[in-house]
């Protein structure tokens, strides 16, 4: 089941829930739903806008493109700094941990609230998120390109090369 939330819009207010038949079979059978929100035409015109765009202009193939080259660079970027542990993700919804060390993976809110400072000063934004808040948060817009990409990985270098071991 995927649910979608503020980006169905583009800032419109739109969701959306997109199950497969056998989950919700039983649901349908037994329930009745009514949902004051459904059938909202203006709502469902913005929904398949966003839609008919992502379709045209191949943002889910550029998604994977350019995602596979942030991970990339992701992965290259960890193998060169101290306190970066895991690297996840998948398309342009991406993850990196800050740790302690890769040795004992203990999470590191301090080096990653510094990463996610030195990057907004240099005009890049992210954030952090997660249990022990050292997980940053990457998810840029579908219609990233290239370039863009490699200005994102350079400062996220620049700002694992001047962050201080913790």
């Amino acid at each position: 089941m995927i649910t979608m939330g503020k980006p169905t819009g583009i800032g419109f207010p739109v969701s959306g829930v997109a199950p497969r038949p056998e989950i919700v079979r039983e649901f349908g059978e037994r329930a009745r739903y009514f949902n004051t929100f459904g059938a909202n035409p203006v709502a469902a015109a913005a929904g398949r806008a966003v839609l008919d765009v992502i379709k045209d202009e191949a943002l889910l193939a550029n998604a994977s493109h350019i995602g596979g080259l942030i991970r990339k660079g992701l992965m290259v970027i960890a193998s060169r700094h101290y306190g970066l542990g895991d690297v996840r993700g998948l398309g342009l919804f991406l993850a990196v941990e800050c740790v302690i060390d890769r040795d004992e993976n203990g999470p590191n809110a301090a080096r990653a609230g510094f990463i996610v400072n030195h990057r907004r000063q240099n005009g890049v934004l992210i954030s952090a998120t997660g249990p022990g808040a050292n997980t940053l948060n990457i998810r840029p817009p579908l219609v990233l390109e290239q370039p863009e990409a490699n200005l994102f990985l350079n400062a996220l270098d620049a700002a694992f090369a001047a962050a201080i071991p913790q």
